[in-house]
């Protein structure tokens, strides 16, 4: 395993260390904004059975297409759903959370669990 070398603990940063920081926050915005377009696009697909040219379901097609059970799917689905709606939402499993609390209280226990981290 290659070792990467640590710059000095300085809190100046060069040209170079600050297009690297913008590149991989830029990596790790569509890396969170990616759960919300695939559960999106799944939902548009199963809404409108776009499925059903090559597959006798939309659960065939999950599975044959992309190696996905439905309860995933459905999932990403209704984290995508979630996430447009709270837009601090990082991923998937937040949603999942999130969505065990009643909706009208969903906002404000989101708040209060960013605030409780932050503290940390």
């Amino acid at each position: 395993m290659t070792e990467i070398a640590r710059p000095e603990k300085t809190e100046v940063m060069t040209h170079l260390e600050i297009n690297d920081l913008n590149r991989n926050e830029s990596i790790i915005q569509r890396g969170i904004r990616s759960f919300i377009e695939v559960g999106q696009a799944l939902q548009d697909i199963r809404h409108r059975r776009l499925w059903r040219g090559d597959f006798s379901s939309f659960e065939e097609y999950l599975r044959e297409q992309w190696g996905m059970g439905a309860p995933y799917a459905t999932r990403l689905i209704k984290g995508s759903e979630i996430a447009q709606r709270l837009p601090n939402i990082q991923n998937e499993a937040q949603a999942r959370e999130i969505s065990k609390v009643p909706y009208v209280d969903q906002e404000r226990v989101l708040e209060r669990a960013i605030d409780y981290a932050s503290k940390e």
